[in-house]
């Protein structure tokens, strides 16, 4: 601790510190990134023993909160939006077997 956070004789200091998510240059489509920033408030108590107390108040767009907690969420994936290939090959086949039975029933006729 630098000793200079108790000049003139005081015994209480208050710091402060910001947190927030470093976005990447590039980020990942499918992340939705956690923009807040959390801000710390700490207050330092010499108890004059040779030991620092430290209590820590941590608040979150103005509300307070029991600790800062990153969220990040991602976009759910529904599967391949493009599924006409899939729908005209199954239209394909089935075609293609309704076909091959009217041919067998041609074939069967006298």
């Amino acid at each position: 601790m630098d000793e200079t956070v108790f000049k003139d004789g005081k015994t209480e200091a208050t710091l402060t510190f910001t947190l927030s998510e470093v976005i990447p240059e590039k980020p990942e489509e499918d992340i939705i990134y956690d923009e807040r920033t959390f801000n710390a408030t700490v207050t330092l108590t010499d108890n004059g023993d040779g030991t620092i107390k430290a209590d820590v108040k941590w608040s979150v767009e103005g509300e307070a909160v029991e600790k800062p907690e990153i969220v990040n969420d991602s976009i759910p994936h529904t599967g391949d939006m493009n599924r006409w290939p899939a729908y005209l090959w199954a239209l394909l086949c089935s075609g293609l077997g309704f076909a091959f039975v009217l041919f067998l029933n041609k074939k069967r006729k006298p």
